[in-house]
């Protein structure tokens, strides 16, 4: 859960993160200890959330999908290097 409504937080894939169920917070004792008490509450939904998470984590970074991802850039630099007046 993102709770600090602050653009920058500590990574640049922190969205990506979020959305596979990571928790977002800011770096308080505080808030960390809030974060922490939220999830240990409900251990089952804790879980499940961790597994859809882990899913969706291996099918982000699975060698096709990074190919992919890869082929896209490089496809875009050249891209963007052709249409360069000479």
């Amino acid at each position: 859960m993102r709770n600090t409504g602050r653009d920058d937080q500590g990574t640049d894939i922190w969205q990506e993160l979020e959305a596979t169920g990571a928790s977002i917070t800011t770096t308080s004792s505080e808030a960390i200890a809030a974060t922490l008490v939220k999830l240990l509450e409900n251990i089952p939904a804790m879980k499940a959330r961790a597994a859809a998470g882990r899913e969706k984590i291996l099918d982000w970074l699975a060698p096709e999908a990074l190919a992919e991802q890869y082929e896209a850039l490089y496809s875009d630099c050249i891209n963007a290097q052709s249409s360069k007046p000479q």
